[in-house]
């Protein structure tokens, strides 16, 4: 219904949230109808709604709330205050009514030829929200449907919230939203190195592309959604000649390196992600495409919890070598929050991480100490044994990694 229309400026702002939260208890998700606004019709509003709903019921551990079961959870009173509810507070109030625990609404505009896509999510419980915003300058509707995928998988990430994490009797109050984790560089490529890049695709948004006569055996390759496609971090693989080929790359939240790759067989590419392995199809690398450096520039330096389940994560940048650009996370799995590192020293066998709120020890009595309080002890856990979880279902960070398998979890 919707293929083939002419071009329009998609002004989506969706408040959404559709984090799936464990395997064994969905999170239940309501789509609010996205207005049409100047230069839209109703009908074409409807049909991308249905559309944005289809990809967020997609997403393992999500329950989608239909428009019919909305109507019925909801008296008439409440039904008047959708229209036009489009703030954080409105939107909480009205999933709160509905008993959801986040929510999706938004509007559709016309402006020109493009296409812009925004998109914003409302978490109930906390009011926080998260956004995501797209623009396809002479695009089509085509695009902005291929682009649903990856702003669902960015949306999916877990909202930045203000409000203290649940800690118990720890009460430890955010530094405020985490700065960045990663970045949008642009990557350098050679205009000729670009000109004979091959690029395959799902078919569902994701866009892989790669130089075929790269004189590194395991060059980059660049994946990504919505124009955006970030270098991958690679860590080995084979080459048969120009037949074959399997590249490993970053991936960590993957139990195990290997089922993270990329690469090609029998002439037909593939992705492996998991226990997921998908086939790509040849497409044309679209000359918007914008061809950026590694996205994620941080890693895992420490982690440690209490005897009740409160984890404190630290990360560092990964360049400079042996830099000393600390963050803190500290919380629950599926909500945590950001305490700023004002201090770091670290020994051989002992690491603390000074903060506004308290200072952590990692290492032997491992301990977090709130300011003016006592000790609280903590148990050092092995990084590199959980950082699957940290990076995954934990959701300690709010905006994806850049990795080839974003979006496919």
């Amino acid at each position: 219904m919707l293929r083939g229309m002419r071009p329009l400026l998609l002004s989506v702002v969706v408040s959404c949230s559709l984090l799936a939260a464990s395997a064994s208890l969905a999170r239940k998700v309501g789509v609010l109808p996205l207005s049409a606004g100047a230069g839209v019709d109703g009908k074409t509003a409807a049909a991308l709604t249905e559309a944005l709903a289809g990809e967020l019921a997609r997403v393992p551990g999500t329950d989608v709330i239909t428009q019919a079961q909305m109507r019925a959870l909801l008296d008439l009173e409440a039904q008047r205050r959708l229209v036009g509810c489009d703030d954080d507070s409105c939107m909480a109030q009205i999933g709160a009514a509905l008993g959801v625990d986040e929510l999706i609404g938004g509007s559709v505009s016309l402006v020109g030829s493009s296409w812009l896509v925004g998109v914003r999510k409302v978490e109930v419980k906390t009011a926080g929200s998260r956004l995501a915003d797209r623009r396809f300058k002479g695009g089509s509707l085509d695009d902005v449907l291929d682009a649903l995928p990856g702003l669902v998988a960015e949306v999916s990430q877990a909202a930045p919230s203000a409000a203290p994490v649940p800690t118990g009797a720890l009460a430890i109050a955010p530094s405020g939203p985490a700065p960045a984790g990663g970045s949008d560089k642009d990557a350098g490529v050679a205009p000729a190195v670009r000109k004979r890049m091959i690029a395959v695709a799902d078919g569902k948004g994701l866009v892989i592309a790669y130089d075929p006569k790269s004189e590194d055996s395991f060059a980059p390759f660049y994946a990504g959604r919505d124009g955006a496609l970030f270098a991958q971090r690679i860590s080995g693989g084979g080459r048969e000649g120009d037949k074959s080929f399997d590249i490993v790359f970053w991936e960590p939240r993957v139990a195990e390196r290997w089922r993270a790759a990329f690469g090609k067989k029998d002439g037909k590419h593939w992705l492996q992600c998991g226990d997921q392995k998908i086939e790509l199809s040849p497409r044309a690398l679209p000359s918007s495409a914008r061809l950026l450096q590694v996205r994620w520039q941080r890693r895992l330096a420490q982690l440690a919890r209490t005897e009740d389940g409160v984890y404190f994560v630290v990360d560092v940048a990964r360049e400079p070598e042996g830099s000393r650009d600390f963050r803190l996370h500290v919380g629950r799995p599926g909500a945590f929050s950001y305490l700023r590192v004002d201090e770091a020293m670290l020994e051989r066998d002992e690491s603390v991480f000074t903060t506004a709120q308290g200072r952590l020890n990692v290492g032997h009595g491992a301990s977090w100490t709130p300011k003016g309080g006592a000790p609280v002890p903590l148990k050092a856990l092995p990084v590199e044994d959980h950082a699957a979880e940290v990076y995954g279902a934990w959701r300690v960070y709010g905006e994806p990694l850049g990795t080839a398998c974003d979006g496919l979890w």
